[in-house]
């Protein structure tokens, strides 16, 4: 039933990502965290420098976002409820910031015109990416074959990022 619903849901973000895909591409930040710590700097930078642009911040509702807030940007929490904001906005900013690696990713169609940046979220920490993690290994083969074509996808979209 799981894998049902996983399904649906990747069916969902697809869908969307194709709709939102056809809009303009709009002079915004939409940031995905995970770790409330991990958009400081970037949001301090951003206010230092006074590059202002409208900011979307979706965050894991279980975190405290209370010191993050600034008068350029809005937070809203990366629930079911949010999804369609969420894939217009990714669909649509010049400019996609995450701390992690989210499903929702994989239905954006990746413009010429669009960046995505993955900021670090374990300052000091040496980890393992991709296909060397252990826990990507124990996944099940379509698990497996759904992430590389989702990956494989997005860097041709995004350019070579």
């Amino acid at each position: 039933m799981k894998k049902i619903a996983i399904k649906l849901y990747m069916m969902m973000i697809q869908i969307l990502g194709f709709v939102f895909g056809r809009f303009p591409v709009q002079q915004k930040v939409v940031m995905l965290i995970s770790f409330s710590e991990n958009p400081t700097a970037v949001l301090r930078e951003m206010d230092k420098l006074h590059f202002t642009p409208e900011t979307i911040v979706f965050y894991d509702p279980r975190m405290n976002v209370d010191g993050m807030s600034r008068n350029f940007m809005r937070s809203l929490p990366k629930t079911k409820a949010n999804l369609i904001r969420l894939m217009f906005h990714l669909s649509t900013a010049k400019v996609v910031v995450t701390d992690n690696y989210f499903a929702e990713l994989a239905g954006v169609k990746w413009r010429e015109n669009m960046t995505c940046v993955q900021i670090w979220h374990a300052n000091g920490a040496l980890k393992k990416f991709g296909w060397e993690d252990k826990a990507a290994q124990k996944r099940s083969e379509s698990d497996k074959k759904t992430f590389s074509s989702g990956i494989s996808d997005f860097f041709k979209g995004a350019g070579g990022i």
